[in-house]
């Protein structure tokens, strides 16, 4: 019984010890000009749902992925937009812009 339980205490142990699985980015999407604000955004969709396609606008986007056309994979704290444009844009529906800080950002493998 006493060795039953050092092994199970050891399972524990190691189990609890060991390296936690790398994670799979919570989005992927392309950077884009959004000239309205001067500013790139990511134009990527929310809740895996590809009908809700969103852009969000990185408040810290590292500078090798800050120009258009990028593919990229990355977690995001994201909220509503309350950044005012320098000009209106009818082409981006102001309810699908949010803010929002960036985090493992990398390029998408191709």
């Amino acid at each position: 019984m006493k060795s039953l339980l050092l092994s199970i205490g050891a399972c524990l142990l190691l189990f609890s010890c060991a390296k936690e699985p790398q994670t799979t980015p919570a989005y992927s999407g392309e950077t884009r000009l959004l000239d309205c604000f001067s500013r790139i955004g990511i134009q990527t969709i929310k809740g895996g749902n590809q009908d809700s396609l969103i852009i969000i606008i990185p408040d810290n986007m590292p500078s090798q992925y800050d120009v258009a056309g990028k593919q990229l994979e990355f977690d995001a704290e994201i909220r509503a937009n309350t950044l005012a444009p320098n000009f209106p844009d009818p082409s981006i529906d102001a309810s699908t812009l949010y803010q929002g800080r960036v985090s493992n950002v990398r390029e998408k493998a191709q």
